[in-house]
């Protein structure tokens, strides 16, 4: 993949885990930046580098990173709304996902979100 962008709608993320609540909030204003560069949609690449590089996660450190990208989105009012997951490696261990979020529609037109 391309270098990840300071600007527009696309996050990489390796990975999402031992959050503390500082950093939870760091994510969350994350987010809510990519949502507003998307017009209210953006794309997590979950076990990605900032540089491209897919390096993919383990079965836990993927399903912990998941569940903690859940965690960020339902606390700024969005929803994933689609999840692309593909395998890196040969065995099948090493996994990485697409994720699509998609604020919730419960803002009047060119209000930004509040985090």
């Amino acid at each position: 993949m391309e270098q990840e962008k300071d600007e527009g709608n696309v996050e990489y993320k390796s990975q999402l885990l031992n959050l503390t609540e500082e950093r939870i909030q760091q994510l969350m204003t994350q987010m809510a930046y990519r949502l507003v560069e998307g017009k209210g949609e953006a794309i997590y690449e979950i076990g990605v580098r900032d540089d491209g590089t897919l390096i993919g996660l383990p079965e836990n450190d993927f399903n912990e990173s998941l569940a903690n990208l859940k965690n960020i989105v339902e606390n700024i009012n969005a929803s994933i709304v689609h999840t692309s997951i593909k395998k890196v490696d040969k065995n099948g261990n090493m996994k990485i996902a697409e994720v699509t979020i998609r604020e919730n529609n419960t803002r009047t037109k060119g209000e930004f979100l509040n985090v």
